[in-house]
């Protein structure tokens, strides 16, 4: 039966710790007491996240964070499949040569587009994104720097979208 006499050794968390008679009697008190970990601390957790342990954590190298130069072309993804270009290019507050990124099988709209915009437009845009969500019809926008190279895809009308 536990009485709470045993909890966790690590500072911050102080979880009761069971500790079975056998180990009780073969080391002592301040012992028992000084090196009993929780599950938890003993498999270097802290809340929901695992926690590195520090040696560990300075020899590991950076992550790089993943961004694409600036480029002429913004991409906007999670567009709603209703919108229409002007609405798209008003929202975003830039001009430019938009394209509707479409499947390859079905040539059906799947919520993206790519827009030659210039690098100093798309750059604006981009930090602006950052700062302050763009939302489109309730939709928050995900906005970024295209690819290098032109894009296939439909111009003009936004082509029909799945039902």
């Amino acid at each position: 039966l536990y009485r709470g006499r045993v909890v966790c050794a690590v500072s911050t968390c102080k979880v009761p710790v069971l500790v079975c008679q056998p180990c009780r009697n073969r080391v002592s008190p301040e012992e028992v007491a000084s090196k009993a970990k929780c599950r938890l601390c003993r498999d270097n957790f802290a809340g929901s996240k695992r926690v590195e342990k520090p040696e560990i954590a300075v020899k590991a190298a950076p992550v790089a964070e993943k961004t694409r130069p600036p480029a002429p072309r913004l991409f906007v993804g999670n567009l709603p499949f209703t919108v229409e270009r002007e609405e798209v290019l008003s929202t975003l507050d830039i001009d430019g040569r938009l394209t509707w990124l479409v499947d390859r099988e079905t040539s059906l709209f799947y919520g993206s587009c790519v827009i030659e915009c210039g690098v100093d437009a798309a750059t604006k845009v981009v930090s602006r994104a950052k700062l302050y969500p763009t939302k489109l019809r309730g939709r928050k926008l995900r906005l970024g720097f295209g690819p290098a190279a032109p894009v296939d895809g439909a111009e003009g009308v936004r082509p029909p979208c799945p039902a």
